[in-house]
């Protein structure tokens, strides 16, 4: 049993890498966090500093390597948005689907 339990756990290592790295690129693709400078004066030069400071000028490969070691550290970032820690914006929203999961094993199981 706990080779069964070791080698799904080890199957699922390359499918979260996989699945991290499309989200991140589709991220990337559709999302610009430096949209909200364009209507200042200074908009081209603001732009680039505020892509510089967040990384955005580097290549996606290493701005994907750069996120993922500091998730693994427990690190998600800053919300763009709010400015505010991204795991203590995530933390009631995980709560309430982590109760739906196991209402749902408990009711159809």
């Amino acid at each position: 049993m706990f080779i069964y339990v070791l080698r799904r756990a080890l199957y699922s290592l390359p499918v979260l890498l996989i699945a991290t790295f499309l989200v991140f690129c589709m991220v990337s693709a559709t999302f610009d966090p430096t949209a909200k400078l364009a209507a200042s004066r200074d908009a081209a030069a603001a732009r680039e500093r505020m892509k510089v400071e967040l990384g955005l000028d580097r290549p996606l490969l290493v701005q994907y390597g750069s996120w993922l070691g500091d998730a693994a550290s427990g690190d998600f970032g800053k919300s763009y948005r709010t400015r505010g820690d991204v795991v203590k914006e995530v933390r009631p929203a995980f709560w309430n689907t982590f109760q739906l999961i196991i209402w749902g094993m408990y009711l159809f199981e």
